[in-house]
């Protein structure tokens, strides 16, 4: 379905839109959650007192990894 000016953008062309822009958004929010885990997961195992054998022997390699 058109509109009267080349202007205006279809409904499907609309959708498309939003949902680049949804997904562009989410984007953003994964890098920062990434971001955030790298900071915290290795003060976490500080903390607790995990160990570089400990890490190996359980094959830890850090978050998301």
């Amino acid at each position: 379905m058109q509109f009267g000016t080349p202007a205006q953008k279809t409904q499907k062309e609309v959708r498309t839109d939003s949902w680049v822009y949804v997904r562009q958004y989410c984007a953003k929010i994964d890098e920062a959650a990434r971001n955030r885990m790298e900071l915290i997961v290795p003060e976490l195992a500080k903390r607790n007192g995990v160990t570089e054998k400990q890490k190996a022997d359980t094959k830890w390699n850090g978050y998301g990894r």
